[in-house]
């Protein structure tokens, strides 16, 4: 980062920031992380780097979540996955933040709709060849076993199936269901 900051490279320093933020999150460092993420999407704000304020978005989002905060991870995850909608992405980031976002929907007592979600992402994740990113994969698993244990077998079974039908946009709209209203 010091070579970045020599060479007053901003776009450089926010990345830095980021990637530092990447590295406190897989320690388990969550404040860390959210400081140093919220210092990176300062500084894309200031460059109007929109892409960069995406990614900043969606990290804080899973900061959010790791320190139990649902529903300003939702609105960080609501905020990206507009951003990223926007941008065109259709798949890399959007998938990982349904998967966020079904997470919380578990988290805030809403299992069905959690369980459809990881229906659809793990569609979208067979048929884009898109893995899970490293550092979620175990959440993704445990999350997984937990609407399992909720709901039971057949429930569970009957959601995912729904949501493997749905479509990208239903998926959206379903992971934007109460968003607003910390629902």
């Amino acid at each position: 980062m010091t070579r970045f900051q020599d060479l007053e490279d901003k776009r450089g320093i926010a990345e830095a920031l980021n990637n530092l933020g990447n590295l406190a999150f897989v320690q388990g460092d969550y404040e860390r992380a959210r400081a140093l993420y919220t210092e990176s999407l300062a500084l894309r704000q200031k460059l109007g780097y929109t892409w960069g304020i995406a990614v900043s978005l969606h990290n804080l989002g899973w900061s959010a979540l790791e320190q139990g905060d649902s529903i300003r991870a939702a609105q960080l995850f609501s905020e990206s996955l507009t951003v990223f909608r926007e941008l065109g992405d259709k798949y890399v980031h959007i998938i990982d933040l349904l998967e966020g976002l079904a997470r919380v929907a578990e988290v805030q007592g809403h299992p069905q709709r959690a369980a459809r979600l990881c229906g659809v992402v793990a569609v979208l994740r067979n048929t884009t060849d898109i893995t899970t990113i490293p550092r979620y994969r175990d959440t993704y698993e445990r999350l997984i076993a937990t609407l399992r244990t909720q709901l039971g077998e057949a429930a569970f079974a009957a959601a995912w199936d729904a949501g493997q039908a749905m479509t990208l946009e239903q998926a959206i709209g379903e992971a934007l269901v109460g968003i607003a209203d910390g629902q």
